[in-house]
């Protein structure tokens, strides 16, 4: 038995045409699924306790807002020691 893909599409329909529409996809034998019907899908199929506390979610955005950087100095002085040297 062959079974058909399903190729997932969002369409904007304009108010006056929409019952045109329903009965389009009721006469193809379609479904329909709203934004907020796979956003809530999505949303339920979640663990209740997730793998990763809040606080290493907040470390990790962290780590990429504010990445850790050498200085161009490497070593030679201190940034307060240097009155010509731009921020690294």
């Amino acid at each position: 038995m062959k079974t058909a893909a399903i190729q997932g599409v969002y369409v904007d329909v304009p108010m006056a045409d929409w019952s045109l529409f329903k009965e389009l996809i009721r006469k193809f034998g379609w479904q329909t699924r709203t934004k907020e019907d796979v956003l809530n899908q999505f949303v339920n199929s979640r663990p209740e306790q997730p793998a990763l506390s809040e606080e290493d979610i907040m470390n990790e955005v962290k780590a990429v807002r504010y990445p850790k950087r050498k200085c161009c100095l490497n070593g030679i002085g201190t940034l307060s020691a240097n009155k010509y040297h731009s921020p690294c």
